[in-house]
C-alpha cells in the first residue's frame, strides 16, 4: 500500500517536480539588449539585435527561473551579428500557458515561426539548455534551423528519471518524457553537444547516448570539472567551450 501511494503521489505531483519557473519580469520590461519579443499580442521572450544581423540564435532555457536570468548568452556570442532571442517557456516569466511537455514544444513552434517571419531568410541555430534541449530538440526541423546546440543535454526526461527512480515503473507514471532521441531520429541538422563531466543531474551518459544514436553530421565537447548548475559560468571560461560558441555561430 505504501509502494502505490507513493507511486500516486509522484504520478500527481510529477510536473511540480519538473518545472519551476519564475516570474521576475512579470511586466515583460526585458533589460538592454533584450527588448521584449512578440508576436501580435503573445509575447515569446526577448530579443537582441546589435546589427545587421547574419544569423539568429534562438535559445531555450532550463526548468527553473526564466528566460531573462540567461542574458550571459550574449557574453558567449558577442558578435554584434548576430541576432540573440530569449524565448520565454509558456508557463515562465510573463509568459501565459500550461506547464506541460506539450505547451513547452507548442510554444517553441511559436517562437520559430514569429523568428522567421523578423528575421526571413536568416539561418537559425536552435540552442537549448537542460530541459530546453527537449524543446530545442523538437523544433529542430523547424524552417530555417541549421543548427542544433544542446547544453546538458538528454536522451529523454524518462532516461533520468528511470535512473533517480529506478525502483518505480516510471515509464507507466511520466507524462512528460520529451523523447529527444526520437524526435532526432533521421534528423540532418548540424548538430553541436556540450556537456560537463560531472553533471549529477543529467548524467553525462545520457547525452552521450543522444549523441551516439544521431546519425547526421556532429560534434561533442566535454567540460572537465563541469558540473549542471556552472554550466554558464564554464562556458564563459573554460577554453575548450570556444569551439562550441563557434559551432552556434560560425562567420
Amino acid at each position: 500500500m505504501l509502494y502505490l501511494g507513493l507511486c500516486v503521489a509522484l504520478y500527481l505531483g510529477q510536473r511540480s517536480m519538473i518545472y519551476f519557473p519564475s516570474h521576475t519580469d512579470s511586466p515583460a520590461r526585458g533589460v538592454p539588449p533584450f527588448l521584449p519579443f512578440s508576436a501580435g499580442d503573445d509575447f515569446l521572450g526577448y530579443a537582441a539585435e546589435r546589427a545587421p544581423p547574419r544569423r539568429v540564435v534562438v535559445f531555450f532555457h532550463g526548468n527553473a527561473g526564466e528566460a531573462l536570468h540567461r542574458t550571459w548568452l550574449a557574453q558567449l556570442l558577442p558578435d554584434p551579428a548576430v541576432a540573440l532571442v530569449l524565448a520565454e517557456h509558456p508557463g515562465f516569466g510573463a509568459r501565459a500557458g500550461e506547464l506541460s511537455e506539450e505547451s513547452l514544444v507548442a510554444g517553441g513552434h511559436r517562437v520559430l515561426a514569429a523568428v522567421a517571419a523578423r528575421w526571413r531568410g536568416l539561418p537559425v541555430t536552435v540552442l537549448g539548455e537542460s530541459l530546453g534541449t527537449g524543446v530545442a530538440c523538437a523544433v529542430a526541423r523547424d524552417p530555417g534551423v541549421d543548427r542544433l546546440g544542446l547544453i546538458s543535454p538528454f536522451s529523454s526526461t524518462l532516461d533520468v528519471a528511470q535512473r533517480q527512480f529506478f525502483f518505480l515503473p516510471v515509464a507507466l507514471l511520466m507524462k512528460d518524457q520529451f523523447r529527444s532521441d526520437r524526435r532526432l531520429a533521421g534528423a540532418t541538422v548540424r548538430l553541436g553537444i556540450v556537456h560537463g563531466a560531472l553533471d549529477d543531474i543529467v548524467p553525462l551518459a545520457s547525452g552521450r547516448q543522444l549523441f551516439d544514436g544521431y546519425t547526421g553530421p556532429k560534434e561533442f565537447t566535454e567540460l572537465a570539472g563541469a558540473h549542471h548548475n556552472d554550466m554558464a559560468e564554464a562556458l564563459l571560461r573554460a577554453p575548450e567551450a570556444k569551439a562550441f560558441a563557434a559551432f552556434l555561430a560560425p562567420p
